[in-house]
């Protein structure tokens, strides 16, 4: 089944619209998911062209050959979908070449990303933007949401008056593409600046209907169900009429209430969400598999597992038996804790030919193992990981656990080795390494060592096995041969900042020489400065070393990168330490759990997890 594309593509900036200004009726077809989508993938490549366009006079950087490097890791990074290292590339290069199209990649990647470290970069980038190139149409469209955010409404109209002007038979294009900033804008959530530059656009571009949508997305971007802000309880009837108004005027098209509503569920506005869809639902006759399926999901969120199941039985596809509706029942089933029906209800959607991709299958291998039915595990990830590759990891790391859930470790051995042949590690030493570095990440430190020792003789010399191994050692409680293993590898290796870290830690932890300690982290640090592993076996060292003082810079920076609790932890005792008390309980942790015992527990909500994204686009029924 052809799955409908959801709001979480749109926030990533994939979508815009077919070409119109006509202010004539529209017809109906055109609003059909399936043709909307096509419609807004073609159109996409106009808003790209805009940067050609806005830069085709602007000199193009010439890269000097030391940056050369930096721009092939931000180009594959790109590639690959790893924005925040594309991201960080075109940054570096933006500031050092201000040249518009390095700008306009990294706003792409900070915008898409959304976090908020990324939204002050965001900022920068536009500002830098609009002073190379004010005349951009470009700079003016993201600077849209930048004005919104610092209440400067006037500045957001008079920029999409300019863009509106420039780009003549492309309006519909551009208020698309003004809805998808704004929904991927987190800081102009709660703004009423918002609203406001909504239902002006609603009102000057009446004619094209993705004005409607960008009042829509304002709406929800600030709603409230009962808020003591005029604004936000001001919004939230005015987003329920507007898709009353959608529903009346474009029955088909159901974009709107799948935008808004993750929207809402990213806020955990449930109780909006779900007057959203109940008057959705109420106002449809024959509502669509999505839109039921969003009902369904909403009622998951809302934890009303009761009416979830009473909707479903009492439908028409179920009792069809709908394959679309079984996965719905078995979700609900296992939310219920019902394992086993939710085993059953998954089984007889595969056999109606509804398996998503095999996410069905593994989702059903992931809860037999989560009830100890090992054998059937094995089988069902197994036919996930044939059935489709990209499931392959995921899978075989499902088959190993349900070995070792028997304690078979020779089984899982041998395991490893296949997929790691078939993955093309065909060298021993790398089938060595690859099950140390798996029996490590699974916590079976002592099978890694084993692993580690009765090889060491012959593959000593390549320094990845020898990683794994230091490191299984040191796991494993062996810390004398960890530190023998650690001095053989920083020398094989001088310049990997892994081996000294490594090394670093094992000293802070388990020994007392933290004035060698420090020596080794800071080789790390000088190796890779920003790594916040290594920020914080630097800190973590000094801590040790009672040089609190320098602890905290260190382990602040290596908390701010990543808000690991660990780290969080080791920062916490340094504040205590240097008299911050404030500082320190103003730190909070997620409750620690038991990992070891609870893996096939997590790898079945795992699987269900990404069952949910098949099925409804997004995990609407986690809690936020």
């Amino acid at each position: 089944m052809k799955k409908i594309l959801l709001p979480l593509m749109v926030a990533a900036g994939l979508f815009s619209l077919v070409n119109s200004a006509s202010a004539a009726n529209y017809p109906e077809s055109q609003f059909e998911t399936n043709n909307y989508q096509e419609n807004m993938y073609g159109a996409v490549k106009y808003i790209s062209s805009l940067s050609a366009d806005d830069f085709k006079n602007f000199p193009q950087a010439q890269v000097e050959s030391g940056d050369m490097p930096i721009l092939m890791k931000a180009e594959v990074g790109f590639v690959q979908g790893n924005l925040a290292v594309a991201g960080e590339g075109y940054y570096l290069l933006a500031k050092a070449y201000n040249d518009p199209r390095f700008i306009t990649k990294a706003i792409y990647c900070y915008q898409t990303i959304g976090n908020q470290a990324a939204l002050a970069r965001f900022n920068e980038l536009v500002e830098m933007l609009e002073k190379v190139a004010p005349d951009s149409n470009q700079a003016r469209l993201y600077a849209i949401p930048v004005d919104l955010s610092q209440g400067k409404v006037g500045d957001a109209k008079e920029m999409l008056r300019k863009v509106m002007n420039a780009n003549s038979g492309h309006q519909r294009d551009i208020l698309l593409t003004i809805a998808t900033l704004l929904s991927s804008k987190n800081y102009v959530l709660d703004n009423p600046s918002v609203p406001e530059f909504g239902d002006y656009v609603n009102d000057k571009y009446s004619e094209y209907p993705e004005a409607r949508l960008v009042s829509i997305i304002a709406d929800s971007l600030v709603a409230a169900p009962s808020s003591k802000n005029t604004s936000a309880d001001q919004a939230s009837k005015d987003l329920l009429s507007s898709m009353t108004y959608i529903r009346k005027n474009y029955p088909a098209w159901e974009l709107p209430v799948f935008w808004s509503s993750g929207i809402l569920v990213n806020e955990n506005e449930s109780e909006l969400l779900y007057n959203l869809i109940s008057q959705d639902m109420a106002q449809r006759v024959n509502p669509s598999p999505g839109i039921e399926n969003l009902y369904v999901a909403v009622l998951l969120k809302l934890d009303r597992l009761q009416d979830a199941d009473k909707y479903i039985e009492t439908s028409a596809a179920y009792k069809d038996g709908d394959g679309n509706m079984l996965i719905n029942e078995g979700i609900v089933e296992y939310k219920k804790g019902n394992s086993a029906e939710a085993i059953k209800y998954f089984k007889q959607a595969v056999a109606k030919g509804y398996g998503l991709d095999e996410t069905v299958n593994f989702a059903i291998g992931a809860v037999d193992l989560s009830t100890n039915n090992t054998k059937e595990a094995i089988k069902y990830f197994e036919e996930a990981m044939h059935g489709n590759p990209s499931l392959m990891p995921m899978a075989g790391i499902g088959v190993v656990q349900s070995y070792l859930a028997t304690n078979n470790y020779v089984a899982a051995d041998k395991f490893i080795e296949s997929m790691a042949v078939l993955s093309g590690n065909v060298n021993k030493a790398q089938i060595l390494t690859t099950k140390m570095s798996i029996f490590n990440d699974f916590k079976q430190y002592a099978y890694a060592y084993k692993i580690g020792s009765a090889n060491a003789s012959k593959y000593m010399k390549d320094s990845k096995f020898l990683y794994q191994y230091a490191s299984a050692a040191a796991l494993s409680g062996n810390t004398a041969k960890a530190i023998s293993l650690y001095k053989i590898y920083i020398k094989m290796e001088p310049k990997d900042p892994a081996g000294y870290n490594d090394y670093a830690y094992l000293l802070s932890e388990k020994g007392t020489q933290y004035k060698q300690a420090i020596e080794l982290a800071q080789k790390a640090y000088e190796l890779a400065p920003t790594d916040p592993a290594v920020l914080d076996t630097l800190g973590w060292a000094y801590y040790q070393d009672k040089q609190y003082n320098q602890a905290v810079t260190y382990l602040s920076k290596a908390y701010s990168a990543t808000y690991n609790d660990e780290i969080g932890k080791h920062l916490q005792k340094a504040l205590i330490a240097v008299g911050d008390t404030n500082g320190a309980d103003n730190m909070s942790f997620a409750k620690a759990q038991d990992n070891t015992q609870n893996v096939p527990q997590q790898l079945a909500d795992q699987a269900v997890l990404m069952l949910l994204y098949y099925q409804f686009g997004a995990d609407v029924s986690a809690d936020k």
